[in-house]
């Protein structure tokens, strides 16, 4: 199976790219890795540290089809966490 990674700019201002990716695989089942893995550290982190890579590997379709909605779930509970 081919292995995609991606990296993509969080929605949650003033948020840590690890708080996020926290949240992410406690609440709704998505493990993600924190930019802060893959960066020296910020000069600015409130506004640098957006980032969090989500890696694709033996996922099947089905399985990705999922990921928009349980986005959603955390994007509707997050000011409640």
């Amino acid at each position: 199976m081919r292995r995609t990674t991606k990296q993509v700019r969080h929605p949650f201002k003033g948020a840590s790219s690890e708080l996020v990716s926290q949240r992410l695989a406690e609440q709704v089942g998505i493990v993600t890795l924190p930019g802060t893995f893959f960066s020296p550290p910020f000069a600015n982190p409130e506004q640098d540290d957006r980032y969090i890579r989500f890696s694709i590997a033996n996922v099947d379709e089905a399985t990705l089809r999922k990921v928009p909605a349980r986005l959603e779930k955390l994007n509707k509970l997050w000011h409640a966490l």
